[in-house]
């Protein structure tokens, strides 16, 4: 994440959002909290207390940065002409990657979905909730490119599909999956 912002001249973040607490979600961030200006932190207010996270929020006091804890059906006005609405998770299943904040950004005409690392029966129960309020422009793929099947896809109908991968010890995107949106003729960006 850093090198990211230090290529990119970034030198201040408005926000940052902890939809659960992996490590793989969390661990990269505590250098950026370090070494960058930080305005507000966004976290699950169901989130499963760790260790990662409590180092996390620890550094996050250290600095000053305040932490707003979020649950669904917050909305976030922190940009100017753009909403930031939580959809999910409404009820808890004790499973860190079926509970994670799912956001939906508007901005605009663009609808941006924020899926994090609901399994399939998160995406489910989302579909279940919001049916086709869902539908997006672009779509971050749930749980790495790991669920989301053919119904879940078409009721979003992104133009865009977002893959979030990098090097690490965990599976890369699933197959089936990503056969889904070519079959649906959706570009899957990585």
């Amino acid at each position: 994440v850093v090198e990211y912002l230090r290529k990119n001249n970034i030198g201040k973040l408005d926000m940052i959002v902890i939809t659960h607490s992996h490590p793989d979600h969390l661990e990269g961030l505590l250098t950026v909290l370090e070494r960058y200006s930080v305005d507000m932190i966004v976290v699950n207010k169901h989130i499963i207390i760790n260790e990662p996270y409590a180092a996390f929020t620890d550094l996050a006091e250290k600095y000053g940065i305040p932490l707003r804890q979020v649950k669904t059906g917050d909305s976030i006005e922190w940009f100017q002409d753009a909403a930031l609405v939580v959809l999910h998770p409404t009820n808890l299943s004790g499973d860190s990657n079926r509970d994670s904040l799912v956001l939906r950004l508007e901005y605009k005409n663009v609808r941006f979905l924020f899926t994090s690392d609901i399994d399939q029966e998160g995406c489910e129960l989302l579909a279940d909730k919001h049916g086709s309020e869902l539908s997006s422009n672009v779509l971050k793929v749930p749980y790495h490119g790991k669920s989301g099947d053919g119904d879940f896809i078409k009721m979003l109908a992104p133009e865009y599909a977002v893959v979030s991968v990098g090097k690490s010890i965990w599976p890369g995107p699933s197959e089936r999956v990503l056969h889904e949106y070519v079959r649906l003729k959706i570009p899957v960006l990585r």
